[in-house]
């Protein structure tokens, strides 16, 4: 039976179609996972369908392919067709044709009016090339987390369905408590492409000391709830599922190469109770819909795709889920944020478009207990423990410390902040000077001397250490 539409989903749809007629050909639509994607494809086409069009439904693994058309079946569309060998659906006729980016790759591009990409953040290089040998053909991109290098050079317009608060908010997506009870050791980790060298991290996470901590944590705080524990490789996952064993939890092990009947039989067995703990390595980050109800996050991470793809598995709500637990083992939401505060609101590499600088709203862990909390929190949410009210010191500490996490160079966004800031209050070359050297221990040559009104995150500097030197002064008069 088909189900109506979430009010956020309706509106979803609307904002498509006001792109659509704005004269967007590639809009890209972001929804949270367990937000509904497949509910929205749904709808989209069976407007499309409506109006006489034909529709490509990619997907990006063949495991995908029938688990898409049940659904889509679910919601009152029959009329669809499998490009897929010898799949029993194959109907080249059919006005909705459902087909994996592999299968894809190796066939003629299919005739066609509108072609959905689900998990378009991946960007296959057929979808590009498809793209680009069509350029009037509409695509319209569904991922949760739509932030990948230079994806606004593919698609021009960003509709943002929902965020992972505002469907938090609206029990739509479960509560959650993250705890961080340790940040391992990454130092000589080497960072690739954005993210951790995946060799460098396999040694320096794959540590005796280190897979007994995880088991650990998790019987102190997880025992018994459905888990999925994500390790850095293929060695790592299996020694992490090694201990677990050890310590008599019933696990299991998936990875890439598991065959389908063998992760369909440790599916069954985590729904009902005969696997506590799964061990996986990131194959169990998209396209599935386990009642997950605990991630423990062992692969530390600088990606928000990756981060919030592994959390949003457990981040469905169920009956009897009051709330599900992140046990952080990586130091990947003190770095990256919590869920919440993961990702941006627009596409990487728009031409024409100068991407902002992110200011990242970074959590504390509690001293007693490990919950992680936001800044403004005054109270753990588990223990009770009070934390005192920060000093201006304090808030310069975390400026500096967003400010130097941030992923674009501070270095000439710091100086032509600064000069710009000096303009502005009547203070002198020698002040600018002086703060760029206090936090870069050097001079800013070769940045110019044109000011610039300051990012976000330079203004929150330059007001917190405005703020500590004021504070810092009266201290002094008062103790003279």
């Amino acid at each position: 039976m088909k189900r109506p539409l979430r009010p956020y989903q309706t509106t979803a749809i609307d904002r498509l179609r006001a792109s659509l007629r704005a004269g967007h050909r590639r809009p890209m639509l972001m929804l949270p996972t367990g937000g509904g994607k497949t509910m929205i494809a749904a709808a989209i086409v069976e407007m499309a369908r409506a109006k006489g069009n034909r529709i490509v439904f990619a997907v990006p693994a063949l495991e995908l392919i029938d688990q898409t058309v049940s659904a889509f079946e679910a919601e009152g569309i029959t009329d669809i067709g499998v490009m897929q060998a010898m799949h029993p659906r194959t109907d080249p006729e059919a006005p909705v044709q459902v087909v994996s980016i592999p299968t894809l790759a190796r066939r003629e591009l299919p005739d066609t009016d509108i072609v959905l990409v689900d998990e378009a953040h991946v960007l296959a290089e057929v979808i590009k090339r498809w793209m680009k040998a069509k350029p009037r053909l509409i695509f319209i991109g569904l991922s949760a987390t739509p932030w990948t290098k230079n994806l606004g050079k593919h698609f021009d317009d960003l509709v943002i369905a929902a965020t992972i608060g505002s469907l938090i908010e609206q029990r739509f997506l479960s509560m959650y408590w993250a705890f961080a009870p340790k940040r391992p050791d990454l130092t000589g980790v080497r960072v690739i492409a954005g993210d951790y060298d995946v060799h460098d991290l396999s040694v320096a996470m794959n540590q005796p000391h280190l897979t007994d901590l995880v088991v650990r944590e998790w019987v102190e705080r997880a025992k018994g709830l459905p888990t999925l524990c994500f390790g850095v490789d293929r060695a790592h996952a299996q020694a992490l599922a090694a201990e677990f064993k050890r310590a008599g939890v019933r696990t299991a092990y998936v990875d890439g190469d598991t065959p389908r009947k063998e992760r369909d039989r440790i599916k069954a067995g985590f729904h009902s109770g005969k696997i506590e703990v799964v061990c996986n390595i990131g194959v169990l980050t998209t396209g599935i819909d386990w009642d997950v109800r605990c991630i423990v996050l062992a692969r530390p991470t600088k990606s928000d795709a990756l981060l919030a793809q592994i959390v949003g598995r457990a981040l469905r709500t169920a009956e009897g889920k009051h709330h599900a637990l992140l046990i952080d083992l990586s130091g990947s939401f003190e770095d990256l944020g919590l869920p919440e505060h993961l990702g941006t609101a627009e596409l990487h590499g728009t031409p024409g478009r100068e991407p902002k600088a992110k200011v990242r709203n970074l959590p504390i862990p509690c001293p007693d207990c490990s919950r992680l909390r936001g800044q403004k929190s005054r109270k753990c949410g588990s223990c009770g423990h009070v934390y005192p009210v920060p000093t201006p010191a304090d808030r310069l500490k975390l400026a500096e410390y967003r400010l130097m996490q941030s992923e674009r160079s501070p270095r000439r966004r710091v100086w032509t902040g600064l000069l710009w800031w000096a303009d502005q209050h009547r203070l002198s070359r020698r002040w600018a000077l002086a703060n760029f050297h206090g936090l870069f221990n050097d001079w800013p040559t070769g940045l110019g001397d044109r000011p610039a009104a300051p990012d976000s995150d330079v203004r929150e500097w330059i007001e917190a250490e405005r703020a500590a030197w004021q504070w810092q002064k009266r201290k002094e008069e008062t103790a003279a």
